[in-house]
């Protein structure tokens, strides 16, 4: 979506065909509802007139198809990063190394006392 020089608003062409698919393939079958005609209204305003809003604007200023197709390439192509362990060993908790560093050996105590 942009601008020009007189304040009009200018879509993209590809924009305004992907509003035009969404408006016309929510629309046709709202207008065949067996409804009066102020209820088809109501109907589409909540429903076609978003989705040609929202097929006009894009999704970060790209169109749709753009958007729906990177999409199912990452699908495909998604990867898990880093090492998965099948057989992973019990992980020491912060607590239990810092109670084992705290903890001295009972041979050096001992010749530490008889020493002196």
């Amino acid at each position: 979506m942009r601008y020009n020089s007189q304040s009009e608003l200018m879509f993209k062409i590809r924009n305004v065909f992907e509003a035009g698919i969404l408006a016309v393939l929510v629309g046709v079958p709202v207008f065949k509802l067996d409804i009066t005609l102020t209820a088809r209204i109501v109907v589409l305003c909540l429903t076609a007139l978003p989705l040609g809003i929202f097929g006009l604007m894009g999704i970060d200023g790209e169109p749709l198809s753009s958007f729906v197709f990177a999409f199912f390439k990452w699908l495909g192509n998604r990867r898990v990063i880093g090492k998965i362990n099948a057989n992973p060993k019990k992980q020491k908790t912060k607590t239990e190394k810092i109670k084992k560093e705290k903890q001295k050996p009972e041979n050096e105590s001992m010749l530490n006392e008889n020493c002196f």
